[in-house]
């Protein structure tokens, strides 16, 4: 007998070939029995594979189809954001180029307000309101 086997309580040796074949049989159906208790287990096992693989492979491959899809969509996105920063890196430079060709001007623009003489221009206003307040009293007496 190897390892593992069934032992049997007999004595070989002083069993006559009947007892012996009937020791043998009834070995032989303890191992049908296990055996076929494996084999059930096995094909428990095999028939749970097949379920998971038929019921999760569906799922991945629906899974993968939609993450490219969601990958396809944020390449367009990073497509669309490149090039607006393409467009907006003209836009900052034609600014800045617009800044510098017209520095010159407002410059000019500010000294000349600067150099306006508003003191001047308050006593001109005020002395023409009093020229002309006399004749809009002389032209209100015919109104």
């Amino acid at each position: 007998m190897q390892k593992g086997d069934v032992k049997m309580n007999y004595d070989i040796n002083n069993m006559s070939s009947e007892d012996k074949l009937s020791a043998i049989i009834k070995y032989q159906k303890k191992q049908t029995l296990h055996s076929r208790i494996t084999m059930f287990a096995v094909l428990l096992f095999v028939l749970f594979f097949i379920l998971a693989v038929v019921a999760i492979v569906p799922r991945v491959v629906a899974l993968s189809h939609q993450a490219y899809g969601t990958i396809l969509k944020a390449d367009s996105a990073i497509s669309k954001v490149d090039s607006a920063l393409d467009g907006l890196t003209e836009l900052i430079g034609n600014v800045n180029q617009m800044v510098d060709d017209n520095i010159d001007a407002v410059g000019d623009t500010v000294k000349k307000l600067n150099d306006i003489d508003f003191d001047g221009l308050n006593e001109a206003i005020s002395n023409l309101n009093d020229v002309i307040k006399p004749l809009s009293d002389f032209f209100r007496s015919f109104g």
